[in-house]
């Protein structure tokens, strides 16, 4: 997305000082294909806008979590050392212990959701020194 700006240098560039389309995206770190773009349309704002933003569920019940943490620490503040440290072991520690299960489960979740990375050259099997499709006879 090419802000406003960088638009007008663009256009100033070219129209008023004559500067070829190479010499404008050399200087001005802006990619041929877009400089055309520019110059070829009036509008002053390229971006792009999805219809419906996607939500994020993880960082949101990961954020309830910790807002809950930070709201017993908040009722905790002002209180005596022993009884700052019976509210947390009372309230705090059980919400630490499941946020922090619940992290381990979103993460092993992730990883079996993901895509393998393992390289096709990696052998994996004893003797394996390159992909199947190279073995084969043309």
């Amino acid at each position: 997305m090419k802000r406003v700006d960088t638009i007008a240098r663009v256009r100033r560039a070219f129209h008023v000082q004559g500067w070829s389309v190479k010499r404008i995206a050399r200087e001005l770190h802006v990619s041929r294909s877009t400089m055309r773009k520019i110059l070829r349309l009036d509008e002053t704002d390229f971006g792009y806008e999805r219809a419906r933003q996607p939500t994020p569920q993880i960082a949101d019940e990961a954020f309830r979590r910790i807002a809950y943490l930070h709201a017993v620490e908040k009722a905790a503040q002002g209180s005596p050392p022993d009884k700052r440290a019976e509210i947390r072991q009372a309230e705090a520690k059980p919400a630490f212990d499941g946020l922090e299960a619940w992290l381990n489960t979103q993460l092993q979740d992730n990883r079996a959701k993901a895509p393998s990375r393992r390289s096709p050259f990696r052998p994996d099997r004893a003797g394996a020194t390159a992909p199947v499709h190279r073995l084969r006879n043309p």
